[in-house]
């Protein structure tokens, strides 16, 4: 459950940079993880994200609602979804003030990326396992479109490219009719420890 926590907690900060509830845009989203680069589309709506990944061993389509503290991850072939709760209430920190509790925020300075001038942060986490987390915020929309995750395991690079800020319809982050709900304790090894 580790790298759904992960999951939780940088997307949580990257709502924290700003007021999350007025964002929202569309984008091309390229993330790098162990040399393999997977590209895919990404939609913001405040506290609610989609990413649509093209994998090798088929499509990931990933909804997060932070308004539930739960991830859906979704399989178009068989129609069915799996259900991730948070780990705890603590593990989504809900201000700047609980952030200062699990990690040390430092800006590094200003960039311009992809047309957007941005602020360079980093967050050093007080739990070495969590590693530490480098954003470039967009000025214009609050919301970093870059992030680099280091840790323990590794190293993930996302990024947001193309970026269209438009409405994006609520629809989006919602599981699609005909959808059956999986079963966690049945698949092992489906979610990384």
């Amino acid at each position: 459950m580790k790298a759904v926590r992960l999951f939780f907690l940088v997307l949580s900060i990257a709502v924290l940079t700003g007021p999350g509830w007025a964002l929202e845009f569309s984008a091309d989203v390229i993330q790098i993880e162990g040399g393999r680069e997977i590209r895919g589309k990404f939609y913001i709506k405040g506290n609610l994200a989609r990413m649509e990944m093209d994998k090798s061993d088929g499509p990931l389509l990933t909804i997060t609602r932070l308004d539930q503290d739960t991830v859906w991850f979704l399989n178009s072939e068989d129609k069915t979804f799996l259900e991730i709760r948070s780990a705890s209430e603590d593990s989504v920190p809900e201000n700047e003030e609980a952030l200062a509790k699990i990690a040390v925020k430092k800006v590094l300075g200003r960039e311009t990326l992809n047309g957007y001038i941005c602020d360079k942060i980093e967050y050093v986490f007080h739990d070495p396992t969590q590693g530490r987390i480098v954003q470039w915020v967009a000025e214009k929309l609050n919301y970093p479109i870059k992030i680099h995750y280091q840790g323990p395991d590794g190293e993930m690079i996302t990024e947001y490219r193309n970026i269209k800020e438009q409405d994006v319809p609520d629809i989006l982050f919602e599981i699609p009719p005909g959808y059956k709900k999986l079963d966690p304790s049945g698949l092992p090894g489906w979610v990384r420890e």
